[in-house]
């Protein structure tokens, strides 16, 4: 026997989870008493739902059995998730003009933070060395960054 995640979804929308036992070699899932009592519970006013069960990347469609126990129908392995766009959501990608500009300036005061860094840096060197050329070097490659992510930012407007 090992822990699976059951989840039973009604065609109204109502959707509960809770954790249960799989049989492997019996082909059975058993739930807990609370999840028996709210499946009860909704029987009397929702339709018969959906119910899956899912465990070390494996899916199983269930089916009813007794009252508390579930066949299972098939076991389906699941794939590779695949990669959340967020990131892509949150850069940019539905920002109002105002956002997009505020989000530019931003980036132009970073530029001015990084220019002013280089100029202060440079004064304070008192010699020249490796380490202190690749710094400059750093300010003034973040300051091009900075510069050109604002002007994108802001598209021209």
């Amino acid at each position: 026997m090992e822990f699976v995640d059951v989840r039973v979804e009604f065609p109204s929308g109502l959707t509960l989870a809770d954790r249960g036992s799989y049989d492997s070699d019996e082909q059975i899932v058993f739930i807990s008493v609370p999840m028996r009592a709210m499946l009860d519970a909704a029987k009397e006013m929702e339709p018969p739902p959906a119910v899956t069960a899912t465990w070390d990347g494996f899916e199983a469609t269930l089916i009813e059995a007794t009252a508390d126990s579930f066949d299972v129908v098939s076991v389906t392995e699941l794939g590779a998730k695949p990669r959340s766009k967020l990131g892509a959501r949150l850069v940019r990608a539905s920002w109002s003009k105002d956002q997009r500009q505020q989000f530019g300036r931003f980036c132009h005061t970073l530029t001015v933070s990084s220019i002013v860094g280089v100029v202060g840096y440079v004064h304070a060197i008192s010699e020249i060395s490796i380490w202190a050329a690749m710094n400059v070097a750093a300010l003034v490659a973040i300051g091009v960054i900075t510069y050109i992510v604002g002007m994108d930012s802001m598209n021209g407007e």
